[in-house]
């Protein structure tokens, strides 16, 4: 029978410490990759913050999760998660418990559907001329007209011409974001234009439209920009009413601030009642 050297119970003991050592920095290293996972994972979802309000789609979030090779399943569970909300499909927003901010539905109607621009009752409300709540999101677009239902609120957009888009929108800037709509005037002759039913002549009519079924601030009539509104009447198949408008409004404006308005109404009343008569 050979000896056994006598090293050979020290090279066992080394070659079992080796072994634990090895099984040690197996063990370790599945830790540090499961901890980067994780940490780059955190990061990801963390910087989806950085969205903030702005509606995006499936490539943006892709930049978010570049390892993940179908995104739209990400995006359904992140969507189930309560994380981001589907305005449409393939379009989605932060929800407002994830990113902390509220909603601005102004700024997703401009991504909803474009291009496109708030306007008519919606926009008038936000300048303050009408006292009425609107629920739904009002725009045109030169697309062809369409509605979305979202778990946000109702969106509507209506059909013009490329050369009425362009003119009387502006830019309004709010916080960290910014989004198209109509100028006063452009949103009060967009909701003639594209309102079926509205049809004046007689500055008696326009009066009774504006005050009566618009409810309009008849203060902020003199702040009107007169050549805006006659560059639109020069569009509008509704030229008759809008040209009524257009004359009651440079009325307001030629008469003194400080003349009663209720005569003045009714002195316009009385002059549209005895031009129907003479027409008739």
């Amino acid at each position: 029978m050979d000896k056994i050297p006598l090293f050979y119970p020290l090279y066992l003991h080394i070659l079992n410490k080796i072994t634990t050592f090895a099984a040690k920095i197996q063990t370790d290293k599945r830790f540090i990759v499961v901890f980067l996972l994780k940490t780059q994972l955190f990061n990801m979802q963390n910087s989806l913050r950085t969205i903030g309000r702005i509606p995006f789609d499936l490539g943006v979030l892709k930049s978010f999760f570049p390892n993940h090779q179908h995104i739209t399943d990400k995006a359904r569970l992140l969507v189930s998660d309560g994380q981001i909300i589907r305005l449409k499909r393939g379009l989605y927003i932060l929800s407002e418990d994830y990113s902390n901010k509220k909603y601005n539905r102004f700024l997703i109607a401009n991504h909803l559907y474009g291009p496109s621009y708030v306007s008519m009752q919606t926009a008038l409300r936000y300048y303050g001329l009408i006292p009425e709540q609107v629920y739904a999101v009002q725009s045109v677009t030169s697309k062809v007209s369409r509605s979305f239902d979202t778990p946000i609120g109702q969106f509507y957009y209506t059909h013009c011409s490329a050369e009425w888009l362009s003119l009387g929108v502006q830019i309004q800037d709010e916080e960290d974001i910014s989004y198209l709509m109509a100028t006063p005037e452009k949103a009060l002759f967009d909701l003639v234009q594209f309102t079926s039913g509205i049809s004046m002549r007689y500055q008696c009519e326009v009066a009774e439209w504006l005050e009566n079924d618009l409810r309009f601030d008849m203060d902020a009539l003199p702040t009107l920009n007169i050549n805006l509104l006659k560059h639109l009447a020069t569009l509008s198949h509704k030229h008759t009413t809008l040209e009524a408008i257009i004359k009651f409004v440079e009325n307001e404006q030629s008469i003194a601030p400080t003349s009663p308005r209720n005569n003045r109404y009714s002195a316009s009343k009385s002059g549209c009642v005895a031009f129907r008569k003479k027409s008739s």
